[in-house]
Parts: structure tokens; C-alpha cells; sequence
């Protein structure tokens, strides 16, 4: 006898739903990520998955793993064979970040002239970086500034470090910025040298521009700046008679302190001279007997010149003519006599007075040469040959 039987198949288990997770990412280009597919219920017979992305240029996709190509977003779906049941991922993928590896600048030094511009151009490695954001800054802003865009502007005489650095801070570079006064007019008055139109740190005859120390090469019109002996170029005394340590006549050690004996220097060394470092060439501040010359072969008015108060040289041997503001002077803390007197350094120190220095004065009355303190911050209006 033989026996015939039928086995029954075991029953098929439908996919319900299917879920992912996670359910968004965000990726950087290059990066990638594995996206989880759960099918309800856990033990459905046919487990099988599609995947497909909505965008393959942003984003690929494989048996689950996600992988960015470039920004921009796309949407992952996974779809199963049974049923036809879908969930979806979405993905951002962000630009790969290049950072600057190298920054420099197309100049390392630049001069100007006060009231100049100059442009500086940065130089990125590499070209393609992500974030080009860049930051400037000047050290000294009262003597060049600078734009977002890398321009500088020209204050006043003086130095100054222009820095340029990444958003990040983790590079930089500088460019050392040299600001000289305005080269002015030198006007022929038939005298042994000729004198500028206009004060140092001034673009017009009128303008009162800078105020210097005798020996000092920086404006110091900063009324920040308190100005005594104890910030006096070659000074180091307790008071005005001593403590000297460069200018000091041999006939008076007992104001001198530097090394040795007195100096004896009479005029000022080129590189203490503020017209000589800061308009360069061959100008400088005048001395004393060119100073005297200028108001024996000139006469004199008390005038005013756009509003500003001062007086007018005018040559008895060609008829051309100078005009000194009425600039006042620098003390202490405070600039003072601003209309009233004006004050000019000669480069000739006072013989027997080591703490002083020879000075024009222009005042409503008279013009004239007198000494006073070293300290002191006057005008400066340079000559040259």
C-alpha cells in the first residue's frame, strides 16, 4: 500500500510599514552616513528594500549608506518589494570647507603722504578656499587707518603696522605703513634757503598742522599726551638743569648726563630734526641765523588768511611771501594761544641755556626770535636749499 500526502506551504507574512532611522542627516561633501530600514512586522517574509535617492548629484545611496557628493539637498526613500510600503530620509549635505592655508600681502611696506590713499591687495592660498572673509586693522589709527577693502588712508606723520588676518585668526600679515608730511611749496624769498608754504603736518598755509618737541620727530598734538621733562628727547633729570644727554655746550657740564663730556652740538642731527624725517630730501627746520635773515629781509603784517589769524612775510628783495598761522602751542596737557601767538622751532639750541632751543614768535604786536624749554610742543616750518 502506498501513501500520498500534500504538505501546506507556510503562510506569507505581509510588510505592514516600513520606518528609517534616522529620518535626516546632514552630511559635508565627501562624508557618509548609514540610514537603518525597520519593517513592520519584524518577521515579514520578504525583507527585501529598494533605495533611491531624489537627487543623485547631492547625495548617492546604497543597500542604506548615504554618501555626499555635493551641497544641496536630497531626499532618501526606501521602499519595500512587499507592498510597496515607502519612508523617507532627508539630507543636507554642506560645501567641503577649505581653509586658508597661506595669506600675504602684495606689499610688505608702503609711504604715503598725509592725505594719501594706498591700496593693499591679500593674497589667498589656496584661491579656492571656502571662506575668504578677511579682517584689518592698524595699529596706530591716528596715523593710518584702513577699509574693509584694504585701503589706507594717511592721518598724520608717523608709522604705522597694518595687519590682515582670517575669520579664523589662525593666519595673518602686515604691511608697515611710513606716513611723511605733505611735501609742500618751497618758496623763493630771494634768502639763503627757501621756506615752506605751509606748517609741517599742513597741506595749506593756513592750516596750524603738527606739533613737535625740539629734537622730537612725532606730532605730539595728541593733548593725551602730557608733555613735560620727563617725556623731553634727551632728558633724563630730575629737573631742567640737568639730566641732558645730547645738544649740551661744553662751556655747561653741569647740565649734561650722557657718556663722556658735553657734546657740543649746536643744530640738530637729521635724524632728531621733524622736518628732515618726516618730509625727507633736503628739508629741515631752520636755524637760527636763517631765522634771523627771514625778519631782517622781510617785512611783517598781522593778517588773516581764510579765516585764520597770523602773519605774513613778505620778501623786500622779490615781493613773494610766507604765511604762519597763529598755532598756538602744546603744554601739559592742553594746546593754548591758538590765534593769539604762534611758536616755531629753529634747529639752533640756546649757548648758554643746554634745556632750550631758539624759536620764532608771531604774536598781534611784533614777530621775533626768542628761546624756551625744550619740551614744549611748537610748529615747525621747514626751508631748504
Amino acid at each position: 500500500m502506498i501513501n500520498v500526502g500534500c504538505q501546506k506551504e507556510p503562510a506569507k507574512i505581509a510588510v505592514e510599514a516600513v520606518t528609517l532611522n534616522p529620518t535626516s542627516i546632514s552630511l559635508t561633501e565627501g562624508e557618509s552616513a548609514t540610514v537603518s530600514a525597520t519593517l513592520t512586522p519584524s518577521d515579514a517574509t520578504n525583507q527585501k528594500v529598494l533605495w533611491n535617492t531624489s537627487n543623485p548629484s547631492v547625495a548617492t545611496v546604497e543597500s542604506g549608506k548615504v554618501t555626499a557628493i555635493a551641497a544641496g539637498n536630497a531626499t532618501i526613500t526606501a521602499s519595500t518589494d512587499d507592498g510597496g510600503k515607502t519612508a523617507s530620509c532627508q539630507v543636507t549635505v554642506k560645501a567641503k570647507e577649505i581653509r586658508i592655508t597661506w595669506l600675504s600681502l602684495d606689499k610688505a611696506t608702503m609711504e604715503l603722504e598725509i592725505g594719501g590713499t594706498g591700496t593693499l591687495t591679500a593674497i589667498i592660498t589656496p584661491s579656492d578656499a571656502t571662506d575668504k572673509t578677511l579682517f584689518w586693522s592698524s595699529d596706530d589709527e591716528t596715523v593710518a587707518t584702513v577699509s574693509g577693502e584694504g585701503v589706507v588712508s594717511a592721518l598724520k606723520a608717523g608709522k604705522a603696522t597694518i595687519s590682515v588676518t582670517t575669520i579664523y585668526g589662525d593666519r595673518a600679515a602686515t604691511c608697515a605703513v611710513t606716513v611723511t608730511g605733505a611735501t609742500p611749496e618751497a618758496v623763493d624769498l630771494g634768502l639763503s634757503v627757501k621756506w615752506a608754504s605751509c606748517n609741517l603736518g599742513a597741506t595749506k598755509p593756513e592750516e596750524y598742522g603738527g606739533y613737535y618737541q625740539w629734537a622730537g620727530t612725532e606730532d605730539v598734538s595728541d593733548t593725551s599726551i602730557y608733555l613735560d621733562l620727563t617725556n623731553c628727547p634727551y632728558h633724563i633729570g630730575a629737573d631742567d638743569k640737568t639730566g641732558w644727554t645730547k645738544y649740551v655746550s661744553s662751556a655747561y657740564p653741569s647740565y649734561w648726563s650722557g657718556e663722556g663730556t658735553p657734546d657740543s652740538i649746536k643744530f640738530l642731527n637729521s635724524e632728531d630734526d621733524a622736518a628732515s624725517v618726516n618730509l625727507g630730501g633736503k628739508w629741515r627746520m631752520p636755524r637760527q641765523s636763517e631765522v634771523e635773515e627771514l625778519l631782517k629781509k622781510c617785512t611783517t603784517e598781522w593778517t588773516t588768511m581764510n579765516g585764520v589769524k597770523g602773519r605774513t612775510f613778505t620778501s623786500t628783495i622779490n615781493g613773494n611771501s610766507i604765511f604762519l598761522p597763529a598755532a598756538g602751542f602744546r603744554d601739559g596737557d592742553y594746546l593754548g594761544a591758538e590765534g593769539s601767538y604762534g611758536y616755531y622751532w629753529s634747529s639752533s639750541r640756546v649757548k648758554q641755556y643746554p634745556n632750550e632751543a631758539q624759536r620764532i614768535l608771531i604774536n598781534p604786536e611784533k614777530a621775533s626770535i626768542q628761546y624756551i624749554a625744550r619740551y614744549l610742543g611748537l610748529s615747525v616750518r621747514a626751508v631748504t636749499d
